[in-house]
């Protein structure tokens, strides 16, 4: 498939569960601060259905990686 069927688009997305906790870091003073580690204890669950970024309907089952 290169396009959705329904409207052309041709971009898709999957649905992910993101599970856990994150730290955000903030400064007094109203500056930036590091928090490049924020998401490294939530764990990602994707999806395996593809949806149609534009008209959002269901496209295809995405196969399991081996």
């Amino acid at each position: 498939m290169t396009k959705c069927p329904h409207c052309g688009s041709e971009e898709y997305y999957v649905k992910t569960r993101i599970y856990g906790k994150c730290d955000h870091y903030r400064r007094f003073d109203g500056k930036e601060t590091d928090n490049s580690g924020m998401h490294d204890n939530l764990t990602y669950v994707d999806g395996t259905i593809a949806y149609c970024a534009e008209c959002k309907k269901r496209l295809f089952r995405l196969e399991e990686e081996c």
